[in-house]
């Protein structure tokens, strides 16, 4: 449910892998052009065309039919703000007890629990895929496969158990990217919140690419401080990362406190994350600015900032990515990064 970036990139390699998928998606002519020409899968190795099967919503009604094999597991690869209307759908298209994964970011396990049936629900992170949807039936990666430090997906049970249902699905995932099991998915889901918000915002005001944003000097500071505000907050919540970006989550906060050997440890790790990433590679945020589309800048630096508000923790730059964003999406004017 949701054939963009994510699940297009995701479903597509899995139907090139012989699995039986089948996208379902809102944009019409999307649709229209995997069925006519197949889904194009864009990655720094080359390119591949996959022909998994695609639906518009109005045809949901076909998977009802008696001759339709159950599905083993549904997918929600929505946009955040549309995560409520489409697990509703896709609740009432899965058969009772057909689990149901969400590739979103952000903490929408809960919602899709309140939708689904909260024992139906894993949650799937996606790190480091830095892909975008360029055009109907064309999906781009700007990252190599397989040259992340650490694996790309990750499956978990809500309730942090290791269970066959979540290595059986990790399995058929494991034809898009290396992918495995969790059993700490509310760490990996504030690690992953972490990183998107450290980055996301900074590629959109800028208009600049991820590996910039993680690369440039001038921004370090500028990133630090986002890492930091939004391990506070997440502390505050109960989620405590390990790690970001392959180190220690406690160097972050210290490097920004102007600790060199922190600041210095950082920086190669972020050099080891940039060797493995395109030039072209931008954040969703910038991909949806670009297309005049609604950004999902609420549920990233403005989550942050409203809990930190709400926790009495400040992240005030957090609010000023976020209101800089919103004033972006309004038509108005941003001073971009400036005065950071």
């Amino acid at each position: 449910m949701g054939a963009g970036a994510i699940g297009g990139f995701v479903g597509g390699r899995m139907a090139l892998a012989g699995q039986n998928v089948i996208l379902l998606d809102p944009w019409a002519e999307h649709v229209e052009a995997i069925r006519r020409d197949g889904l194009r899968i864009e990655t720094p190795e080359g390119i591949a065309v996959a022909h998994p099967r695609a639906l518009h919503l109005h045809e949901l009604h076909l998977l009802r039919r008696r001759d339709e094999a159950a599905p083993a597991f549904g997918i929600l690869a929505a946009k955040l703000y549309d995560t409520a209307w489409a697990a509703q759908l896709l609740a009432g298209l899965l058969p009772a007890g057909v689990p149901v994964l969400t590739l979103q970011n952000a903490l929408v396990e809960e919602l899709v629990g309140s939708i689904c049936g909260p024992q139906r629900v894993l949650g799937g992170v996606a790190g480091q895929m830095d892909v975008q949807l360029l055009a109907p039936g064309h999906v781009k990666r700007s990252r190599r496969t397989g040259a992340a430090p650490e694996p790309v997906l990750k499956v978990g049970e809500t309730t942090g158990r290791a269970t066959p249902r979540a290595e059986a699905i990790a399995a058929r995932l494991r034809a898009a990217e290396t992918c495995v099991v969790t059993t700490t998915l509310w760490e990996e889901r504030w690690t992953k919140m972490c990183m998107n918000t450290a980055t996301t915002g900074l590629s959109a005001l800028g208009g600049i690419s991820l590996k910039q944003v993680l690369s440039d000097p001038a921004l370090r500071p500028v990133f630090l401080r986002l890492c930091a505000e939004a391990l506070a907050v997440g502390a505050a919540m109960g989620f405590t990362p390990a790690k970001l970006y392959g180190v220690p989550a406690a160097l972050f906060p210290a490097a920004h406190a102007g600790e060199a050997e922190a600041a210095a440890t950082i920086a190669a790790a972020l050099k080891r994350q940039t060797d493995s990433m395109a030039e072209d590679g931008i954040s969703g945020t910038l991909q949806d600015l670009r297309k005049g589309r609604r950004t999902e800048v609420d549920f990233f630096n403005g989550y942050i900032a409203d809990r930190g508000q709400t926790l009495g923790i400040p992240a005030p730059t957090h609010a000023a990515i976020a209101d800089r964003i919103r004033a972006v999406e309004a038509g108005g004017n941003s001073p971009g990064l400036t005065g950071l």
